[in-house]
C-alpha cells in the first residue's frame, strides 16, 4: 500500500509537467515578510529550521501543483501581490477583486484599473511638486503636493484639503515600500 502511494505521489508530480505557483509556500513566505524587521526574520528562521517550509514546498510540489495544473484551479488563493507577464505591470487580488497596475516609463504613468469593474479606471502621474490622480477622462479627482518639511498635502477634485501626511508618515511609507 506504502509503494502505490508514493508511486502515485511520484506520478502526480511528474506526470504534470507544470512546477505550478507554489501557493501555500508563496503565502507562508509573505505572512512573515509582512511582519516587522526583527520579527520577519525570527520568524524566517524558525520556519527554516523547523520543516514548516520543507512541508510547505512537499505539500505544494506534490499535492497543491498537481490538482492547479489538472483542473486549473488553485485551491490556496492568494492575497498577494503577483507580478504579471510584463515587468511594468502588476495584478493585486484579494480573493474576489483585482487591479491592474501598469507604468508607463515614457509618460511616468501609472494606470490602474479595476479588473472586476472595468468602470473604475485611474492614472496617477507625476507633476513638478506632486502628483494628480485624474480619472478614464482626464479629470482630475485628487493632487498632492509636497511641502519644504517633507509632508505630503492631498487635495480633492474641489481643490480642497482632504488628507495631510506629515514628514515622519511620509518617510514611514516609504520604508514601508522599500523593506
Amino acid at each position: 500500500m506504502k509503494k502505490t502511494l508514493t508511486g502515485l505521489a511520484f506520478a502526480a508530480v511528474f506526470m504534470t509537467g507544470c512546477t505550478g505557483t507554489f501557493a501555500l509556500t508563496n503565502e507562508l513566505y509573505q505572512f512573515h515578510r509582512d511582519q516587522e524587521r526583527w520579527i520577519d526574520e525570527a520568524l524566517f528562521l524558525v520556519f527554516a529550521i523547523t520543516p514548516i517550509y520543507g512541508t510547505a514546498i512537499l505539500a505544494d510540489a506534490v499535492v497543491l501543483n498537481s490538482i492547479e495544473f489538472w483542473t486549473g484551479e488553485n485551491l490556496i488563493q492568494s492575497t498577494r501581490t503577483s507580478t504579471a507577464s510584463d515587468k511594468n505591470e502588476k495584478i493585486v487580488r484579494d480573493g474576489v477583486n483585482s487591479l491592474s497596475m501598469r507604468y508607463d516609463p515614457a509618460s511616468g504613468t501609472v494606470e490602474v484599473k479595476s479588473d472586476t469593474d472595468p468602470g473604475k479606471t485611474f492614472s496617477l502621474s507625476r507633476t513638478d511638486n506632486g502628483v494628480l490622480m485624474a480619472d478614464e477622462n482626464g479629470d482630475v479627482l485628487y493632487s498632492s503636493v509636497r511641502d519644504s518639511l517633507g509632508g505630503v498635502m492631498v487635495y480633492d477634485m474641489q481643490n480642497h484639503t482632504a488628507r495631510y501626511f506629515s514628514p515622519d508618515e511620509v518617510q514611514k511609507e516609504r520604508a514601508e515600500l522599500l523593506r
